[in-house]
């Protein structure tokens, strides 16, 4: 668990319960430190930003007591956002802080160089930054780019499939009707024929889609 500094405007005190980190407000008035600190750390071992019957439990449970706190606002910050708004009214407040915050971290990865980036190198190899070192988990998500349809191939897969399909619609409806023939007898439509070459031809344009474009996105752990 870690415990920043942050120089908030409007709440006391918010925690990150993914990071474990607790940012506390410069201003705060530190004869109240005690509740803000009990309320942010059963935020953590609850795993939860709600104020909710869990929360009480373990207060008592762990403090012998319930810190001040204010539930007005919970659930409007993400799950894993708990927050000690002190005797703030508004949501507009309390999300100022919240975006002070994510630039307060943003900007302190860049100055401690502990900001997540990569760069492709000439031997088809990636680069991490920061280098990951002992236990450092690294994750690399690859995310096929969705261009394809630029290609004169594609579109005229695309062509294709609105074909194929249409041919299923007016097969459907061709199928269902049926005209009287000259020798008193019912003369029906290629309709159920139609409907069948329509579907045969779709296959085939998702086949050579499949067959043209980029692979399936993948995850390496």
């Amino acid at each position: 668990m870690n415990i920043h500094l942050v120089p908030f405007k409007h709440v006391n005190a918010l925690t990150d319960i993914n990071t474990k980190d607790i940012f506390i407000s410069t201003k705060i008035d530190y004869l109240n430190i005690d509740d803000i600190l009990m309320d942010e750390c059963v935020h953590l071992s609850t795993r939860s930003g709600f104020h909710d019957e869990v929360w009480r439990k373990e207060c008592e449970d762990t403090y012998g007591r319930i810190p001040y706190h204010n539930d007005s606002v919970d659930g409007l910050l993400p799950q894993h956002i708990g927050a000690n708004i002190g005797n703030i009214t508004g949501i507009q407040n309390m999300l100022l802080d919240y975006h002070l915050l994510q630039s307060y971290r943003k900007f302190s990865q860049r100055v401690l160089g502990t900001e997540g980036s990569w760069e492709a190198t000439s031997d088809r190899k990636l680069r991490l930054k920061p280098t990951p070192k002992g236990s450092f988990p690294v994750v690399v998500r690859y995310i096929p780019s969705i261009d394809e349809f630029t290609l004169p191939s594609a579109r005229e897969i695309c062509i294709r499939a609105i074909i194929a399909q249409a041919k299923q619609m007016i097969g459907m409806v061709r199928r269902k009707m049926s005209l009287p023939s000259p020798d008193g007898g019912i003369m029906t439509l290629d309709g159920a024929e139609m409907v069948s070459e329509g579907r045969e031809e779709y296959k085939e344009c998702i086949q050579d889609a499949i067959r043209l474009g980029e692979p399936l996105g993948f995850v390496l752990k």
